[in-house]
């Protein structure tokens, strides 16, 4: 009995090794695939950012004042036209804030 052409005869294994131009191009081919699944993903949400009047009214709160002190301080920044002021203490050092704190009870006679 004959045997078919294509039985028995195995294919050849190229054994030569890889010429480092075909590494490089297949590290450069995974790296597109990779970059190609992070451009899919949704992009991550942006860090919340925390409320400047919250970190004003809770450095206030911290201080050792009266609440009848602490009433006026927060009253007269809470009105409209201090945002500038409001914005400046919330983000100055905490030696600036008392600072201002106590200068403004002084002048207002407490």
């Amino acid at each position: 009995m004959k045997r078919l052409r294509g039985e028995g005869k195995h294919a050849k294994r190229d054994v030569r090794p890889k010429s480092r131009m075909s590494k490089i191009g297949d590290t450069i081919a995974t790296t597109l695939v990779t970059l190609q699944h992070e451009i899919k993903k949704p992009a991550p949400p942006p860090p919340a950012m925390p409320n400047s009047d919250g970190i004003l009214w809770r450095r206030l709160e911290n201080m050792t004042l009266t609440t009848d002190q602490k009433l006026m301080v927060g009253t007269f920044l809470a009105h409209k036209d201090q945002k500038g002021m409001r914005g400046f203490l919330s983000r100055s050092a905490e030696v600036t804030f008392q600072s201002w704190v106590f200068k403004f009870l002084s002048d207002a006679g407490l």
